[in-house]
């Protein structure tokens, strides 16, 4: 069987003497030639194969070509697919594959593993992690299940940005996450700018069971969670932050409008130059905060609140705050 399959595919002479002699070298060049136009059709993973053994005598590689292309064509399609859960979720245990998730701006994704982010601190020339979902390219509408891992050491570095966070704009939910030790650097100028260590711009969606730890710089709507958040659902949330920005910043939330927040507390510093700084809050208009508590030392111009910068028809109950309050 063999022999007439090499016959046919030039590596065996119609007198069944194999290639030889003094012409054995050029003889086995123009056989890996043959051999290369004959399987330019097959799968990467095969053509590795055959790379790795290149040197090899001439029947080798054939008998080679016939083990495997007798793999099922199921088997070799396998090779590099993406992991996913049997909810269809795309698993995530790397930094490269949470900042893969630009690719695919509407799938459900789920850690499988704590992530060691340190090494963004040096990526694009100091400017560090793509936020996920940038508004040019259009929002996160998918979802992050964190399934209770630590995402640790983010740098995120776009002063020139509007949207600085580990996702600039989401209609997505995300959930059991806890992003620790992170650095991130927002717009320090625009008055349409949101920054904060989840999420910079959060619309219609829900936040739930998340913790966040580390530095925020900005200007307008700049906090520890969420800069903006519009139309959504916060709890279960906690932070330990030190937040710097302008207007409108907040320990875990910027401006929160139309917003629902519950069972939040955060601990540290907010400052802002200049109006609407809250330990918790800063601007809340048209939601409710309940059962939320702030130790955090806040520090502003004027209209500055240890739980809440300015409330407009805002519903708070079972909320406390405790903290020096300068402004």
């Amino acid at each position: 069987m063999f022999d007439e399959f090499f016959e046919k595919i030039g590596l065996r002479s119609t007198n069944g003497v194999p290639p030889g002699g003094d012409d054995h070298d050029e003889n086995r060049r123009s056989t890996r030639g043959r051999v290369s136009d004959r399987i330019a059709g097959v799968p990467p993973v095969t053509r590795a194969l055959f790379a790795r053994i290149a040197s090899a005598d001439a029947r080798a590689v054939a008998l080679a070509l016939v083990l495997v292309l007798s793999v099922p064509a199921m088997a070799i399609g396998s090779v590099g697919a993406t992991a996913t859960t049997q909810s269809g979720a795309i698993e995530i245990s790397t930094v490269d594959e949470l900042q893969a998730m630009n690719d695919d701006l509407s799938a459900d994704y789920v850690l499988v593993d704590d992530i060691d982010a340190s090494e963004t601190a040096t990526w694009n020339n100091g400017a560090g992690f793509e936020p996920i979902g940038p508004t040019a390219n259009g929002s996160f509408m998918g979802s992050l299940d964190g399934n209770g891992h630590e995402i640790s050491g983010l740098t995120i570095n776009r002063p020139d940005e509007n949207h600085a966070g580990l996702f600039a704009s989401s209609y997505g939910d995300i959930t059991d996450v806890n992003v620790t030790d992170a650095d991130i650097v927002g717009n320090n100028q625009s008055s349409i700018s949101q920054t904060a260590i989840l999420v910079a711009e959060l619309q219609s969606a829900t936040v739930e069971n998340v913790t966040v730890e580390g530095t925020v710089e900005g200007h307008r709507n700049t906090a520890g969670l969420i800069g903006l958040s519009q139309g959504s659902t916060v709890t279960n949330v906690s932070g330990d932050v030190s937040v710097t920005g302008e207007a409108y910043v907040g320990g875990l939330i910027g401006d929160a409008s139309s917003t629902s927040v519950s069972n939040a507390e955060v601990s540290g510093s907010v400052e802002g130059t200049y109006e609407r700084i809250g330990g918790l809050v800063g601007y809340a208009t048209l939601g409710e905060i309940s059962d939320s508590s702030s130790s955090v030392d806040v520090t502003g111009e004027q209209v500055v609140g240890g739980l809440v910068g300015e409330t407009a028809n805002t519903d708070i109950s079972q909320t406390f705050a405790k903290g020096d309050r300068k402004g």
